[in-house]
């Protein structure tokens, strides 16, 4: 798990071969599982992180 990870910032998924971020690891795992490419998440990171950090759902979080 990472925290502001932008899209191109693993090696998988960066554009052509000179990626500036190497990770080996993450690459040959990313071959064999299931790649999940569409998440959407909330303007502000306060509700996910207190969702991941207490197991309840976010709208558990939301302000009005």
């Amino acid at each position: 798990m990472a925290d502001d990870l932008g899209y191109g910032d693993v090696g998988y998924k960066a554009v052509g071969s000179d990626s500036a971020v190497k990770t080996p690891f993450l690459d040959s795992l990313a071959e064999v599982s299931v790649q999940m490419n569409n998440h959407y998440t909330l303007q502000k990171c306060t509700p996910s992180r207190a969702a991941l950090m207490t197991g309840k759902d976010t709208v558990m979080f939301l302000q009005n």
